[in-house]
């Protein structure tokens, strides 16, 4: 099978994935994204807290994609830019105001930025939804199903 074929077989299949289950984006904050770079662990499994209003409506476990950027062992270098996908395996009050959530098993996706996901889809029927969630400044942003 060429390249581009398995290409546009992973699109349709994260297509049907989010027509039937929930994916969800998680934006990490600066300081977040700092701090896991410095953990032995990395990206691959951490655990933070959001606002119970923001993790409202998200059930677990589900896809998690993340965007960040790709710690580099020595430093002198920007960092490039890097995407994860993980999944969302928990989510458990925390504080009186605050759910816990816990991300595992996350590894190192393609295309490494916003922009370069929504290329994939250019053209079709998801792209401009993807687009605009992929704006949103909120702490979670659902895709899939209602």
């Amino acid at each position: 099978m060429a390249k581009d074929d398995s290409d546009d077989t992973w699109i349709r299949e994260l297509e049907a994935h989010v027509a039937h289950h929930p994916i969800v984006i998680l934006n990490l904050e600066e300081r977040e994204l700092h701090g896991l770079k410095e953990t032995r662990d990395g990206m691959r499994q951490f655990s933070l807290t959001r606002a119970h209003d923001d993790a409202r409506g998200v059930s677990t476990p589900c896809i998690c994609l993340f965007f960040a950027e790709k710690p580099r062992p020595f430093g002198g270098q920007a960092d490039p830019p890097a995407a994860y996908a993980a999944i969302f395996k928990a989510k458990g009050a925390a504080t009186t105001f605050d759910s816990r959530l816990t991300i595992r098993r996350g590894v190192e996706i393609q295309p490494s930025t916003p922009a370069g996901l929504v290329k994939l889809f250019k053209g079709g029927k998801f792209e401009q939804d993807i687009k605009k969630r992929l704006n949103k400044d909120e702490p979670l942003v659902p895709l899939g199903p209602k």
